[in-house]
């Protein structure tokens, strides 16, 4: 990747990207079978329906957002087939990657869609650009950066009616919000029963706790566990000192750390003898004699 100078997090939003729209594909496919499966139209099933829509309005919103906050990465990279893509036998892919306009059924359904958003956008009439832009068949001027603004001027175009209307529809569900917080607040957040516990009885609530703890049966117990552990360890202390220094864990033969300091390497040659082996026939020698 260093030949289209990507950094790997800027690979990594790729992929996501990637996944994104394979997901969002998914997602459409699903659809279509469930409504090509149900014949006529599933009209009584249409939870389902709207379940579905939730997911591929979620995945849309995912993509959106990804492509606003990378809109620099994805204006900047161009994509070109690679020196050893099977063109020849792979031609129909190629040409779909590299295809620079839409399918004609594809530009149709975009055209309905667009078309949608933009009567749902403005209920009141269109823009005059916005519509000529439609008709022309290419997709309005979009900046990312000005979303905020676009969606700020769409909430100042509404009349006064329109917004007593919504803050009328609103009104109810934020009182009931604010009343449910600050009866939260002040009487639930510090509870330490639940509701169903208070209902069947706090006193038959197992806690674990209700049985009497002898803490002086468990006082004596640790000192006496201490005191064993003294003795084995002063009866380990014992035993080491009495083993010969060569015999002790952790025992290093000073051949092996001459030879560390010099080579840099633990092991020795099979030749070499190491004294504290020669110290025991010697031992044995001057006994005999």
């Amino acid at each position: 990747m260093s030949s289209l100078k990507v950094t790997p997090d800027e690979l990594r939003t790729l992929d996501t990207m990637r996944q994104s729209w394979q997901q969002l594909s998914n997602s459409i496919e699903s659809l279509k079978l469930d409504v090509i499966n149900n014949k006529p139209l599933p009209i009584c099933n249409s939870e389902s329906l709207h379940a579905m829509q939730n997911i591929i309005f979620k995945d849309i919103v995912s993509i959106r957002n990804l492509m606003d906050h990378n809109s620099d990465l994805f204006q900047r990279l161009v994509v070109h087939p690679s020196t050893n893509f099977p063109g020849r036998s792979q031609e129909n892919v190629l040409m779909q990657l590299l295809r620079k306009k839409p399918e004609p059924n594809v530009q149709e359904v975009m055209e309905q869609g667009r078309q949608r958003g933009l009567a749902v956008a403005f209920p009141d009439g269109t823009p005059t650009t916005l519509a000529t832009a439609g008709a022309a068949g290419s997709a309005p001027p979009y900046v990312p950066s000005k979303n905020t603004t676009a969606a700020a001027a769409r909430t100042e175009e509404l009349s006064s009616e329109q917004l007593t209307a919504l803050r009328s529809m609103w009104s109810d569900m934020r009182t009931w919000m604010q009343a449910r917080v600050i009866e939260y607040a002040t009487k639930e957040a510090n509870e330490i029963y639940t509701k169903e516990e208070r209902e069947m009885g706090i006193e038959n609530v197992q806690t674990g706790l209700k049985h009497n703890l002898d803490w002086d049966s468990e006082d004596d117990e640790d000192d006496e566990e201490d005191t064993s552990a003294e003795a084995v360890a002063k009866r380990e202390a014992a035993a080491l000192a009495a083993m010969p220094v060569t015999e002790r864990p952790g025992y290093i033969e000073p051949e092996r750390i001459l030879s560390f300091i010099h080579r840099m390497d633990w092991e020795l040659p099979a030749n070499i003898e190491f004294a504290s082996q020669q110290a025991k026939p010697r031992a044995s020698q001057s006994q005999r004699r």
